[in-house]
């Protein structure tokens, strides 16, 4: 009988990254489409050469003139060298800063495919970043390969971080999806939710209210974790553990906003009947015994294998 990570294990990888567009491209059947296709390939490519250091270097000026409160780095960075990798879970209202934002860690994360996706795919291959192509809640099909060629990326590679945006590329926003959580179970790895969140911002009128940060403000990044997923957790326990991820990055964001940004009304399309649970100073509650602690963890989970004696040796 094959078993779940021998199914992952021999499951053919699709193209990654910026060379998804060549690998799968078709060839359009007449004369007219064959000529706008030439044509959009050209802009896109035209766009895809100049915006992505465009953002860079708007990234860098947002950064100079902010006051950054990085409350992330630290944490992620004891995790992935405690646990050997983690996932990071956060909304798609904060897509904008992903790549730059989380690009010193580096980041392997998910990137639609299509013009757009490929547009964000530079972005983050620019700042570091390594991207599988696939992720779309009306495509299935190809969620189902790409979530598959992501566990089996983990579990045979060191030190992966995985930023997922969790309600997807195509909402309903701020409902989180199962393929974070689901990597997070079946690799064995710890989940963080997580926050960058901008005093001076524009929201977008799309369905994420995507933010672009501006200038002179103030910049939190926040991670509250690790939560834990037992690899043996039954349906209904893996439903209860993906609510309770979901209410944390819900309490992560309501937090983060009421903080930075008292004076402001609340968020745009943020669930109106949100209760806040978190006590006032101790951010974060617990689903699991291990949850929120840096000291103990499961017995299966993932961890950083030890050196061996030749390598410790002079």
């Amino acid at each position: 009988m094959t078993t779940d990570s021998e199914r992952v294990r021999t499951q053919a990888r699709g193209p990654e990254g910026s060379a998804y567009e060549e690998e799968t491209k078709e060839r359009p059947r007449s004369l007219k489409r064959r000529v706008k296709k030439a044509v959009t390939a050209f802009l896109v490519r035209v766009a895809v050469w100049i915006v992505p250091h465009l953002y860079v270097a708007y990234c860098k000026f947002v950064w100079k003139t902010s006051r950054i409160d990085d409350r992330l780095t630290e944490t992620l960075q004891a995790a992935g060298a405690r646990h050997d990798g983690f996932i990071a879970l956060l909304w798609h209202q904060e897509v904008f800063t992903v790549a730059y934002g989380y690009g010193h860690l580096p980041p392997t994360t998910l990137a639609s495919t299509g013009d757009f996706g490929l547009l964000i795919t530079r972005m983050l291959e620019l700042c570091g970043g390594h991207v599988f192509r696939g992720g779309s809640s009306r495509g299935r099909s190809r969620s189902r390969r790409v979530l598959l060629d992501m566990i089996r990326h983990m579990q045979q590679n060191p030190q992966v971080f995985y930023g997922i945006t969790v309600d997807g590329s195509h909402g309903p926003a701020f409902e989180m999806k199962k393929g974070g959580p689901v990597i997070a179970k079946t690799c064995k790895v710890p989940a963080y939710a997580v926050r960058c969140w901008y005093s001076n911002r524009i929201e977008m009128p799309t369905w994420d209210r995507t933010a672009f940060p501006l200038p002179f403000g103030r910049i939190r990044m926040t991670a509250i974790g690790p939560y834990w997923i037992d690899p043996k957790a039954t349906e209904p326990e893996f439903k209860r553990a993906c609510a309770h991820l979901q209410n944390e990055l819900l309490e992560l964001t309501h937090q983060t906003h009421r903080e930075l940004c008292p004076t402001q009304p609340p968020l745009e399309g943020f669930p109106e009947d949100f209760t806040p649970r978190w006590h006032p100073g101790t951010p974060g509650l617990k689903h699991t015994p291990w949850d929120l602690s840096t000291d103990t963890w499961p017995e299966w989970a993932r961890m950083v294998p030890p050196a061996s004696d030749e390598a410790a040796a002079p």
